[in-house]
C-alpha cells in the first residue's frame, strides 16, 4: 500500500481521502482530494434501504491538480483501507479523462432550455399530425393529435404542476379554526415551540 493516500479529518468535521505529495513551510499540498458523501438508496425491487458511499471533489470546478492546506487545519492522519484507495482511484481516473467541462448554468438559461426542447417537441408532434391528416383527408382533434406519438403509437401524457410557495409574513391565521382549510397552512401553526 502506497503511504502518501491518506484520510484527512479536518477541524471542519469534513474526511477527505487525498494522496499527500509534500509538505513545505505549513503547507500539506494534496493531489486530488476528495469527500465522502454518504446516501440512502432504496432497492427498487424489495424496498429495503442500504447507505452508499461515494466520493466527491472537496474543491469543486476548478482545474487545479494539487490543493495546498495549512497543516493546523488537520486534526489527524489515518490510513485508507484498500477498499478506499481503489474508490479514490476510480474517481481519479474518471476527473482526469472527462475532457469536457463541467458547464454552470443558472436557473433561468435551464429553464430556458428545457421550454424550447419541450417547444420542439410539440412541433414534430403538430407536424406529423398535420401530415397524417393530409393524408387521410379528414381533420382530426387536438385530443386525437396530441394522443398520438412520433410513429402514429398511441402516447401517454403526464404533467407536474408546482404552484409557487407562500410567500412569508408575520401574519397568523390560528384563530381561524372554522376556515377549511384550517391546520393546513403554515399560519395556522405557532412559531413558539413551547406550545406543542
Amino acid at each position: 500500500m502506497d503511504p502518501a493516500y491518506r484520510i484527512l479529518k479536518l477541524k471542519s468535521g469534513e474526511e477527505i481521502i487525498t494522496k499527500l505529495v509534500e509538505s513545505e513551510k505549513g503547507k500539506l499540498s494534496m493531489e486530488f482530494p476528495m469527500t465522502f458523501r454518504t446516501m440512502l438508496m432504496t432497492d427498487p425491487y424489495t424496498g429495503s434501504q442500504r447507505e452508499v458511499t461515494i466520493l466527491r471533489d472537496w474543491v469543486s470546478y476548478t482545474a487545479d491538480k494539487f490543493i495546498k492546506i495549512p497543516r493546523d487545519l488537520v486534526i489527524s492522519y489515518s490510513t485508507p483501507l484498500k477498499e478506499a484507495i481503489f474508490l479514490y482511484e476510480k474517481e481519479k481516473e474518471k476527473k482526469q479523462s472527462d475532457t469536457k467541462p463541467k458547464s454552470i448554468k443558472n436557473l433561468d438559461s435551464v429553464k430556458k432550455d428545457m421550454e424550447n426542447e419541450f417547444q420542439k417537441y410539440l412541433d414534430s408532434i403538430i407536424d406529423q399530425a398535420k401530415k397524417m391528416s393530409d393524408e387521410d383527408g379528414d381533420a382530426r382533434s387536438l385530443a386525437e393529435i396530441l394522443g398520438m406519438g412520433m410513429n402514429g403509437e398511441e402516447v401517454e401524457w403526464e404533467f407536474e404542476f408546482q404552484f409557487p410557495p407562500e410567500e412569508i409574513s408575520d401574519e397568523t391565521t390560528e384563530e381561524q379554526t372554522n376556515h377549511p382549510d384550517y391546520g393546513n397552512r403554515w399560519t395556522d401553526w405557532s412559531s413558539d415551540p413551547r406550545e406543542y
